[in-house]
């Protein structure tokens, strides 16, 4: 069944929830579409207000409030790491879209989260969020939500490795209803930190998520 078939199903329906499905869904589609649209390749604070996304600083250690918000703790096992990093991402193929690579993995078979590694070559900024990170990050939502298997599902949260030239961070984004959010961790630099910046990005990467992604229905909550 095509996505686009999934998108008139919850049109048509009468439940309230795949109603509000169906707004959100548009929400994004418009969101992307304006994006698209953009000539520029980085966007700093107030573009990103104006197209309510909202950028949150986030750690990965330490003892910081804002960790990512649906993988409770990384894998602790470094030949786990290294052996799952290495068949996940690289041996899958990256994918070419324009100027950028891509690779993704599903963590489940019925779960919406999803994990990516992306690169895009561009000069980095830890202040800016780059449109090329964007553009991905609203396509992979979309792709998730469209599979049949997610149908009642609200939101598809994400974890992004976006590497820039020898720079990487980790962002997690997920649609609240009313705006993008990204956590982002400021930049490691892959030349000077490399075992710390590998580790870390790998280890949150490889994790099990767990939250909830549908709505409430009948007063209860269902949970992937």
């Amino acid at each position: 069944m095509t996505g686009l078939r999934i998108f008139e199903i919850i049109q048509q329906s009468e439940d309230p929830n795949q109603a509000r499905k169906y707004d959100l869904n548009t929400c994004r589609l418009n969101l992307e579409a304006e994006i698209d649209g953009l000539r520029v390749h980085e966007l700093n604070a107030s573009q990103l207000k104006e197209l309510k996304i909202e950028l949150q600083s986030m750690t990965l250690f330490g003892t910081s409030d804002r960790k990512p918000s649906f993988v409770p703790a990384p894998v602790d096992c470094a030949r786990q790491v290294k052996n799952s990093w290495s068949f996940s991402t690289f041996h899958s193929g990256f994918v070419v879209l324009e100027d950028m690579l891509w690779s993704a993995k599903d963590v489940g078979f019925y779960v919406p989260y999803k994990s990516a590694v992306i690169y895009n070559n561009l000069d980095w900024n830890d202040q800016h969020i780059l449109r090329g990170e964007l553009l991905i990050i609203l396509r992979l939502m979309s792709g998730q939500l469209q599979k049949r298997r997610f149908l009642h599902h609200m939101k598809a949260p994400l974890l992004i490795i976006s590497f820039m030239g020898k720079f990487g961070r980790v962002i997690e984004a997920y649609f609240d209803g009313q705006s993008l959010i990204l956590g982002c961790t400021k930049l490691y630099s892959f030349r000077s930190q490399t075992s710390t910046a590998f580790r870390d990005s790998a280890e949150w990467y490889l994790s099990n998520p767990v939250g909830n992604t549908v709505q409430v229905i009948h007063g209860s909550s269902l949970l992937f």
